[in-house]
């Protein structure tokens, strides 16, 4: 019932002597190690006369790492070092662990067993991280937008707040400049404040259909000087009245035709 993913030869399991041979034994079995990938095993009473006959044929001494602790003196032609005496299966079982061959190769390979478990959620767990991925998307886009639109907003309302206050400098907050402006017309000219005039003329603009061009307010004479637009004479002599009977002293300046409309600059001072 064991499973391994990992088989050797037992001879390679044998530590490896540089130029020369490990020995081990396994009670009557012998391990002999050869080279990296070489070596030989059988019982002890024959494989020792083998190898004495092989070593005796070689023109220098086979080097021999003694691992199994046995008498070796017999065998011709060797030098032998003795290593330090430990279980044969601790000895092949370190060797073993960092081993890099594996015999399970090719049609052999492991083929490893999936969970079970995890094959039941995997269909769930790609869903989950695909709807999330989406939805990552989707606010990533979104956010996109919003900054777009709120880029463009802003540049139009720098564009409303420079075309009403030209004299505005420079500002951060638009909230709080445009009410320290609107604050500072309501408070100059005593009562005749530049809105106060101008709710009091909105009737008048509104019947005559006279649409301010341009206005500049002079606060120490509380007079608003308007470049206004009509559809004709008649519309601008309209407004004028208007304007004086809702207290006001107006002055008009040179009136002009430009296309289908007449252009005309008005004074209008209080005369509170």
């Amino acid at each position: 019932g064991l499973f391994c993913n990992h088989l050797i030869p037992d001879v390679l399991a044998v530590p490896v002597t540089e130029n020369g041979w490990s020995v081990l034994t396994l009670g009557e079995q012998m391990l002999v190690r050869q080279d990296t990938f070489k070596g030989i095993q059988g019982e002890q009473a024959w494989l020792l006369p083998t190898l004495g006959h092989f070593t005796s044929q070689q023109e220098a001494p086979v080097v021999i790492t003694n691992y199994a602790g046995i008498d070796l003196s017999a065998m011709p032609n060797i030098t032998v070092s003795d290593a330090p005496l430990e279980l044969p299966m601790h000895v092949l079982a370190k060797e073993a662990m960092s081993s890099s061959f594996n015999l399970l190769q090719g049609e052999y390979k492991v083929k490893r067993t999936r969970n079970n478990a995890w094959t039941q959620w995997r269909v769930a767990a790609v869903l989950a991280v695909l709807v999330l991925c989406t939805s990552l998307v989707d606010k990533t886009v979104t956010l996109y937008q919003l900054k777009s639109e709120n880029a463009a907003l802003t540049s139009e309302i720098d564009q409303a707040v420079k075309s009403g206050f030209p004299n505005i400098g420079v500002y951060r907050n638009v909230k709080l400049k445009l009410q320290y402006e609107l604050n500072k017309l309501s408070k100059s000219g005593g009562d005749a404040s530049m809105l106060v005039m101008l709710d009091q003329l909105s009737e008048a603009f509104a019947s005559t259909q006279v649409k301010p061009q341009t206005l500049r307010f002079d606060a120490t004479r509380t007079e608003i000087r308007i470049q206004a637009q009509g559809k004709s004479f008649e519309a601008l002599e309209q407004f004028r009245r208007q304007a004086e009977g809702a207290g006001f002293t107006v002055e008009q300046g040179a009136i002009n035709n430009r296309d289908d409309n007449v252009i005309g600059t008005v004074s209008i001072r209080s005369v509170l």
